[in-house]
């Protein structure tokens, strides 16, 4: 116990998060340059930061938010060109095998299927990139 009858490692004031940063700037100070350089400490929600800080945090993340739909919609896209290449590849080589090889006529059929499948996504892919025509249709 310290004197005043605080158990040790209690700051003095009662102020927890003046006493953490102390410790970690401790540990910070202690690691070497090399490492140091890669840590990133996040203040900004700490009780000293200013309030226009906060509200410059705000504005950036209401301008993520908005940012946001357009990541969703590269992610579906994405999701289609990889199912077009996915079925192309597959489509290709079936057809491919029944054509010179010991395929036969299913394995044309399940070729072409597939190839057909790889420019649907295709173009699926290619709606989700471009935007609506007036009237809430496709271009193709």
């Amino acid at each position: 116990m310290q004197p005043g009858g605080q158990p040790a490692g209690e700051p003095k004031d009662g102020d927890f998060v003046a006493y953490l940063e102390q410790i970690e700037k401790r540990q910070l100070a202690a690691l070497p340059e090399r490492v140091r350089q890669h840590l990133m400490v996040d203040a900004t929600h700490a009780p000293g930061t200013k309030a226009a800080d906060r509200a410059a945090e705000a504005t950036a993340a209401a301008g993520a938010d908005a940012v946001l739909p357009h990541f969703a919609a590269g992610a579906e896209q994405r999701k289609h060109l990889v199912r077009a290449a996915l079925f192309a590849l597959f489509g290709l080589f079936l057809t491919v095998y029944a054509l010179f090889g010991d395929g036969g006529t299913l394995v044309l059929l399940i070729g072409l299927f597939l190839l057909w499948r790889a420019i649907v996504s295709l173009r699926r892919a290619m709606s989700i990139s471009r935007p609506a025509l007036p009237g809430g249709g496709r271009p193709f």
